[in-house]
């Protein structure tokens, strides 16, 4: 039978030094310890902080809203000019298919697409009667039912269209870069109320009725139509070369006279052929489209990293995938809907084993 094995044996020497280590070590966990709670307390300062902005301004926002509601039947924006018809939406960029953006001195830009002639005085102005409402110019195309009239994605994105390209037809320069930058924040996007953009205050109003299927999806559309609307709010070099080539307008979407929204979709044959039949079929909407529309992340991958500071950012690589034309397909659904159209968009890809997956950046 063999002896049980001797447990060993320190000398005091030994032991001395493995106690000062346990102290240390103990010590060390205190400290990160108290470190951590530290940095909870002061992210459940800046949370309390945030909470208590969001409330003000959400206060503030109902008390506007239901000022905008009691006045609304007198409040109206002025409809914009065309040769043709004498109103032309904004979702036409222009009346005019030689037009062009204003660079940033001021001078006519054909590179960003369309260009502003300053306004001259006319003589003749417009007899308006007692029955032109916003709704005979703007129709709502969101499909969802609005509380107030500022959460229609047409009405809002027609109002500040018109009155920015008022102030640059009589040369009103805008300091583009200080307002809107060429990427919003994560926290802007996700707390819209809490922004000071005016674009994604647009856009987080009606992201706040209309739910794509995956939150990296809304991220996607979001970031696409804000970079659309920020060339559109101030069309210039920098801000067109921003815009993905495929959310070019075409030359249809140049010289026909359509809703804004139509601009947001991402397939450019998709939205010729819905401005040429000018949006007749009522089954179309921009909550089906937002609802219909895939774009390609892995879903075990996150879209935001972390700064060393602790800060939320946007993913270099997911933004990447977001400006891919191949990356952005609408559902099969949808499809099966609209068989005659399935030629002019992307459809989504049946989903295939991750050893077939493309190979993501």
């Amino acid at each position: 039978m063999e002896a049980p094995p001797q447990k060993r044996q320190r000398t005091e020497l030994q032991l001395a030094r493995k106690r000062q280590a346990d102290r240390v070590s103990q010590k060390a966990k205190r400290e990160q310890a108290k470190r951590n709670m530290d940095h909870l307390e002061t992210q459940l300062s800046k949370l309390q902080d945030t909470v208590e902005l969001l409330s003000d301004q959400l206060q503030a926002m109902h008390a506007e809203l239901r000022h905008r509601d009691k006045h609304c039947c007198h409040c109206r924006p002025p409809p914009p000019q065309s040769t043709a018809s004498g109103v032309h939406p904004l979702g036409s960029p222009s009346g005019d298919p030689n037009n062009s953006g204003k660079s940033s001195s001021g001078t006519p830009n054909k590179e960003a697409g369309y260009e502003i002639s300053p306004k001259k005085p006319s003589s003749k102005k417009r007899n308006r009667s007692s029955a032109d409402s916003p709704l005979d110019l703007i129709k709502c195309l969101c499909g969802v039912e609005h509380q107030v009239q500022s959460e229609c994605l047409e009405y809002s994105t027609f109002s500040i269209l018109l009155k920015t390209h008022e102030n640059l037809a009589e040369g009103k320069e805008l300091p583009i870069t200080t307002w809107l930058p060429r990427t919003p924040s994560l926290v802007s996007i996700f707390c819209p109320a809490a922004s000071t953009n005016p674009v994604i205050r647009i856009l987080g109003a009606f992201f706040r009725q209309v739910h794509p299927t995956k939150v990296s999806t809304l991220l996607a559309c979001c970031l696409l139509m804000y970079r659309y609307l920020r060339w559109r709010l101030y069309p210039d070099k920098e801000t067109f070369r921003d815009v993905p080539e495929w959310v070019h307008p075409t030359e249809v979407q140049k010289t026909v006279p359509h809703p804004v929204c139509v601009d947001f979709i991402p397939w450019p044959k998709l939205r010729d052929y819905i401005v040429l039949h000018k949006y007749t079929d009522p089954r179309h909407s921009v909550s089906l489209f937002i609802r219909s529309i895939r774009v390609r992340w892995p879903d075990n991958r996150d879209f935001y990293t972390m700064s060393a500071q602790g800060e939320l950012l946007l993913d270099p690589e997911f933004e990447e995938a977001v400006y891919r034309y191949e990356n952005w397909q609408i559902s099969k659904d949808w499809t099966e809907m609209f068989p005659a159209l399935k030629d002019y968009v992307n459809v989504e890809e049946d989903e295939c084993d991750p050893q077939d997956a493309p190979n993501w950046p």
